[in-house]
């Protein structure tokens, strides 16, 4: 990435290939663009610790959010196993609606396989088509990556609500039944015992998609803080239909908005994140893609324990950490609750509350380049005691 225009933002990055040291401050509107409406009055927001570790890294979120002296309406409305257990539903009716009347949701984890929180997720992914789901990963200088260079400076923009992830699965048995005179490109017909998986891409969802990345980009240009660089990922080359959909609607609209954009086969794409991270600005991809590389990314960051993100739609936003549930630690006190504290300060940022957000950056990277760190960055802190750290450096 050309850096030879870009602004001062609140990390200090750790020295290049070259031995030079680029002292940067990171700001979080460098990973998210203002919000397009204010909210009226004191911002509302709704906690949803969800599964596993999800509740315990969201309270402590709460706590150096508090720190902040930020004037929030918080709900904490039932939801997953507790109104399984009580209402014997994990998302009521009344639960949902406090969702709709908020300006933003606070997050935890689900539990894919076990937990009960997977339809709040799905509530707020799906039926209130939060489609954009904003994934950045910035070097910083207290924690080492294990993955390529520095001054990386990256914000993925995944499709979230179609391609592979809402689950049209089945029996192939019953597809060929169905659609029995199907072939593929070389003219071969489906076979017939096994399962399948569909996978969708559409007009409506790609356009709203890269009109946010176009959004976010020029953003970013504006700010200093990148080149306004748009890299399209996809695998048009053997996806010809469905990504080839993709990439040509995403060039058109890039092409009108005037920034510069290359065309990345996800493959490669997934390569130079390993090898050259810090040559990447702003990813534009679908569902599945951009949760992969997203994981490859955090190791930039420190791994997923580190990093935050954003699902943003046009009617309002969830905030939560990359990472899962990990249901092995829940109630030991070693999950890590930096990526909910960052994606705490993305939600502020999202709010029109930039100034505390970067403080509360500011406080997390300064408890652990201070040395108070969890298990999983070599350090000996507990999720409580980090959090109290962080507090520490907001008073």
């Amino acid at each position: 990435m050309n850096q030879s225009n870009v602004k001062p933002v609140h990390v200090v990055f750790v020295a290049g290939k070259s031995g030079s040291v680029a002292v940067m401050k990171l700001s979080p509107d460098m990973w998210i663009p203002p919000i397009e409406r204010k909210p009226a009055g004191v911002p509302k927001i709704v906690a949803l610790g969800g599964d596993g570790i999800g509740p315990e890294v969201v309270e402590v979120t709460l706590r150096c959010i508090d720190a902040l002296g930020v004037e929030l309406e918080v709900a904490r409305p039932i939801h997953g196993t507790d109104a399984v257990r009580e209402l014997d539903n994990p998302l009521p009716d009344e639960t949902k609606r406090t969702i709709d009347a908020a300006d933003a949701v606070l997050f935890g984890a689900i539990d894919t396989s076990l937990g009960n929180a997977k339809a709040a997720l799905l509530y707020l992914r799906f039926d209130l088509a939060m489609y954009a789901n904003l994934r950045p990963v910035t070097s910083v200088d207290c924690i080492p990556s294990v993955i390529g260079g520095d001054n990386t400076n990256l914000v993925i923009v995944r499709e979230l609500t179609e391609g592979m992830y809402p689950g049209r699965e089945g029996q192939l048995s019953d597809l060929t039944a169905k659609w029995p005179e199907y072939r593929d490109r070389r003219g071969k017909e489906l076979p017939k015992e096994g399962a399948f998986a569909i996978r969708v891409i559409t007009p409506e969802a790609v356009k709203r998609l890269v009109k946010f990345g176009i959004r976010l980009a020029k953003h970013r240009k504006d700010k200093g803080y990148s080149r306004g660089h748009i890299s399209i990922v996809h695998k048009a080359n053997v996806l010809q239909t469905s990504d080839g959909l993709f990439a040509e609607i995403c060039r058109e609209h890039i092409e009108e908005s005037g920034l510069s954009y290359d065309e990345i086969y996800v493959d490669e794409a997934a390569r130079r994140l390993v090898a050259e991270p810090q040559d990447y600005d702003v990813i534009v991809t679908s569902n599945l893609f951009g949760d992969v590389l997203s994981d490859v990314a955090s190791e930039v960051m420190g791994g997923m324990p580190m990093v935050p993100s954003a699902a943003i739609g046009d009617t309002g936003a969830y905030f939560e950490a990359c990472h899962g549930s990990a249901p092995d630690i829940v109630g030991t006190g070693k999950a890590n609750p930096a990526a909910t504290i960052l994606s705490g300060a993305m939600m502020l940022s999202y709010l029109g509350q930039t100034e505390a957000a970067s403080r509360l950056i500011d406080a997390t990277l300064g408890t652990i380049r201070s040395g108070t760190m969890t298990g999983d960055l070599g350090g000996s802190a507990t999720t409580d005691s980090f959090a109290d750290a962080v507090c520490g450096w907001l008073k």
